[in-house]
């Protein structure tokens, strides 16, 4: 056999080669984010954010194609072919970059493979040029990592790409003047009512600058204005905000609601996101089935018209001489147990169907107190919370428009500041139409003093008798 050549043995070139029959190793992998890049290791990603993923091996590596990492959202990070080089501090890195896209999310974000296109290759010695198909470098051919959310290295990385919707607007409670709740079974709601409007969002949210107007169709009061504090403290998916409506605001015709089914459209006059700072987009802002006056939310109707006055009014004594004749119907007599008022109903505004008549009492000193029916009913009138006894309206107790209402002389002696009816005095009756709302009508409608009734309950005493006579003196008979 032919001995070996010494230079084999005595050429420095031929004595510096080095076996390397180890795979190249992914030691560990690091998140940059932020321009310029910084290291991130906590916190949260919304849409359009992007990081790099930074790959470090134990050797420098080269791939000859493109590298695909996929996330737990499904996103994914794509190294192209390149040769490792220094990122920042760390040494022999490949890196990716990631970014976050609409409707990804994940409360920690890691990563689930990595995958290489058809026939590419990770492999270190990235300088190496084989000339044939033996001297190949070291091939990475399957790449695992499992301490991405691990020690060291660890990420908790939070992935929020849901813009934040509206779920539903509302109205939540309803308060009298005093600020105690209260429902009204008919859903009409009126003059000094306090109104919470309640909007619920898919998620916590932030107005970050500016407010929102909402036109709920408030005439007087314009758009309501909904700011940062009203979003609550408790539940930051919750805006809520209280609104009194005024007179004239909206006749309750049609049930209340924002209109056109929509938030405004964000920009100089409010911004709102979520709390990544994902921004709203118009589906989000649109809630076309889920408005004030859909089904399944409140429904209600905001009634501030007052109603009309009655047309007619009428006063007559009741019981006593009072239920077999009419010939003292302009006298209240110690007969009679009370009076009767009729009120005669205007025919052209129904929001008093189900409402209420009022009536007052025109005391010695011309003022004018409450009067309670015989029958009653406790009405919070104007919205203000004191109890009211009027007259309910009803088709059976009022045919034709016509209410006929008896008042128990207790009842006037109870409005008369708790005195007696004295001779002379003149009974004087005044009325008020309440609607279903209970807006009182801006003015009464008053019997005249000529229309009253004029109090006399004093039995006339015979004091003497006299008579007078036409005929002669008589004259004495002569004797």
């Amino acid at each position: 056999a032919a001995e070996i050549p010494t230079i084999n043995f005595t050429n420095a070139s031929y004595n510096a080669m080095a076996i390397d029959v180890d795979d190249p190793v992914l030691s560990f992998i690091d998140v940059y984010k932020g321009t310029p890049k910084v290291s991130f290791t906590q916190g949260t990603l919304k849409i359009g954010d992007d990081i790099d993923l930074v790959l470090s091996f134990n050797e420098d590596v080269k791939v000859d194609g493109e590298l695909t990492i996929t996330m737990n959202t499904n996103g994914t990070a794509v190294i192209a072919a390149s040769q490792s080089a220094t990122y920042q501090t760390l040494e022999r890195t490949l890196n990716g970059n990631y970014v976050v896209a609409e409707d990804e999310e994940i409360d920690e974000l890691d990563i689930t493979s990595f995958s290489f296109a058809d026939g590419v290759k990770l492999t270190d010695n990235p300088n190496s040029v084989p000339t044939d198909d033996i001297d190949q470098p070291n091939s990475l051919d399957q790449i695992t990592y499992t301490n991405f959310t691990l020690p060291d290295h660890a990420h908790t990385i939070k992935v929020d790409g849901i813009r934040p919707k509206v779920d539903k607007v509302t109205t939540a409670t309803y308060k009298y003047t005093d600020d105690t709740e209260f429902t009204q079974a008919s859903n009409r709601y009126g003059i000094g009512t306090k109104i919470t409007l309640r909007i619920e969002f898919s998620e916590p949210i932030v107005i970050s600058s500016g407010t929102i107007g909402l036109n709920l169709g408030l005439a007087q009061q314009g758009n309501i204005t909904v700011t940062s504090g009203d979003i609550l403290a408790l539940d930051q998916s919750i805006i809520e905000k209280e609104f009194t409506v005024v007179e004239d605001d909206n006749d309750g015709d049609d049930r209340i609601k924002v209109d056109q089914d929509i938030l405004p459209t964000p920009g100089n006059d409010y911004e709102l996101t979520d709390v990544a700072e994902n921004e709203t987009s118009l589906v989000g802002r649109t809630f076309t089935t889920t408005n004030i006056d859909d089904l399944g939310s409140s429904q209600i109707y905001v009634d501030a018209e007052r109603p009309s006055p009655p047309v007619t009014i009428a006063i007559a004594p009741d019981g006593g001489t009072a239920e077999n004749t009419a010939d003292y119907n302009e006298f209240f007599n110690s007969t009679n147990t009370g009076i009767k008022v009729t009120v005669t109903l205007p025919n052209d505004d129904t929001s008093i169907d189900n409402g209420a008549i009022y009536l007052e009492f025109q005391k010695p000193d011309l003022s004018f107190a409450p009067l309670e029916p015989t029958v009653s009913t406790s009405i919070k009138v104007d919205n203000e919370n004191v109890d009211v006894k009027c007259y309910r309206i009803s088709d059976n107790d009022c045919p034709g428009g016509s209410c006929e209402i008896t008042v128990t002389e207790a009842k006037l002696v109870a409005a008369n500041d708790g005195n007696a009816l004295a001779d002379r005095q003149n009974i004087v009756v005044q009325a008020y139409l309440i609607d279903d709302a209970n807006n009182k009508s801006e003015n009464p409608l008053a019997v005249t003093n000529l229309a009253g009734l004029t109090v006399d309950k004093t039995i006339p005493n015979l004091v003497s008798v006299g008579y007078t006579t036409t005929a002669e003196s008589p004259t004495p008979y002569p004797q």
